[in-house]
């Protein structure tokens, strides 16, 4: 038999195109690695599924050819899927920053409600299939699995997710195949990840969580601000506002660009707001140790690498500190710089940059340029968003998009 349409990859972007497809009359198989379809929909959002962002437009992208997204966001916009979605029967709200979740807080439901549409349309399903190979055929698409199995289609879909997170399947599978087809492949790394710094003094702060200001910086070039929780980890830092400063600068770290992080650890205050402040907390009791008198001001261990790093005695009293060391501790507690040597691996990323190159592939349709009939759609293209919904977004809109075009085709 040769399907109408296959669809290579069983997360957003794939189930996304499967429904649109089916929707408008086609047969479609839906070829998924894992057991079950959406298995990284079910984790994204910390289990709660992060469904997109009402800010979501072409600032909030990343890749060689960033312009590349207007179109697909512009075809099925933010609004486009919530209304999908409410057909389906998800009940959403907005939360900080534009962020959509579902009502229930569970990604279960969103995946839930898509496995029941696919049901509903009849898509035939083959869980547990790894795609080895792809090719043209006598005018079709020649599908091979794993184990000898194979089927032809006249349209392919490859929405096979690229390989952050391979402990859910996505190994980067379809790098490879697409590589074989002729496309070209910007070179693959981690995005919406922790960062790594060489600095000890951090290292000692491990599990220490704050709210802070944090911006980015590539040398003294300001890239990025965002504020949230920072965690400190062994060997970096990690937390939602690292993830969200990973987007803009990971790529950078590629071209071995200096990077830091700038964290005001007293969100709202500026270097002389602290300054007072610790002159007012030194006065009423001059005789504390300077070590003991960031105890209920910051977190102890946080205190006692603040003045390491002013290189202060920590057993002075605080009313013999010069006022040079007072100045020199509010700059640090207002833009604390974090040196940054690196990323988390491509197990703790959200997402991967890079990807199959957008130049071969139309913004309007996701077709190939290479061959009729092939179609991309998801996180395998050479695109990645900021954290928070973004992401998805993007699946949604090209899963869309490229199951429209190939139905019409």
């Amino acid at each position: 038999m040769t399907w109408p349409l296959a669809v290579l990859g069983g997360g957003a972007a794939g189930m996304m195109a499967a429904i649109t497809a089916a929707e408008r009359g086609l047969s479609v198989l839906l070829i998924e690695r894992n057991p079950r379809p959406g298995k990284k929909v079910l984790v994204s959002g910390n289990g709660r599924c992060n469904l997109t962002n009402l800010r979501a437009g072409p600032d909030h992208y990343y890749g060689q050819n960033p312009h590349f997204v207007k179109s697909p966001l512009a075809r099925f916009t933010v609004q486009d899927t919530l209304e999908f979605f409410e057909e389906l029967g998800l009940e959403w709200r907005e939360e900080q920053e534009g962020r959509v979740f579902p009502l229930t807080n569970q990604a279960a439901s969103v995946l839930e409600l898509l496995e029941y549409r696919l049901a509903q349309l009849k898509v035939n399903i083959i869980p547990g299939s790894r795609v080895t190979g792809l090719e043209p055929e006598g005018g079709c698409f020649r599908i091979d699995l794993a184990g000898g199995k194979s089927h032809r289609a006249m349209c392919v879909i490859v929405a096979l997710g690229s390989n952050a997170h391979p402990q859910l399947g996505t190994t980067g599978d379809g790098y490879e195949l697409m590589s074989r087809l002729g496309h070209s492949i910007v070179t693959p790394y981690p995005t919406l990840v922790s960062m790594l710094t060489p600095s000890p003094a951090f290292h000692r702060l491990q599990g220490l969580r704050l709210q802070v200001e944090g911006s980015a910086f590539v040398g003294d070039r300001l890239i990025a601000s965002r504020s949230g929780e920072i965690l400190f980890t062994a060997q970096g830092v990690s937390g939602p506002i690292v993830l969200a400063l990973s987007a803009p600068l990971s790529s950078r770290l590629l071209d071995r660009e200096t990077l830091r992080l700038r964290l005001n650890l007293m969100p709202g205050h500026d270097e002389e707001m602290i300054d007072h402040c610790l002159e007012k907390r030194w006065s009423r009791d001059p005789g504390r140790t300077l070590d003991f008198s960031f105890v209920g001001l910051v977190p102890k261990k946080l205190g006692l690498e603040l003045v390491a790093l002013a290189q202060a005695d920590g057993a002075a009293p605080v009313g013999s500190v010069s006022q040079k060391i007072r100045r020199t501790l509010a700059r640090l507690m207002s833009g604390l710089d974090v040196p940054i040597s690196g990323l988390g691996s491509f197990q703790q990323a959200e997402v991967s940059g890079g990807g199959i190159s957008t130049d071969q592939v139309s913004s309007r349709t996701l077709g190939s340029r290479l061959h009729k009939g092939l179609f991309v759609a998801g996180e395998i293209l050479d695109v990645h968003g900021d954290w928070g919904g973004f992401n998805l977004q993007f699946a949604w809109s090209t899963g869309r998009i490229a199951g429209l075009s190939a139905s019409e085709k």
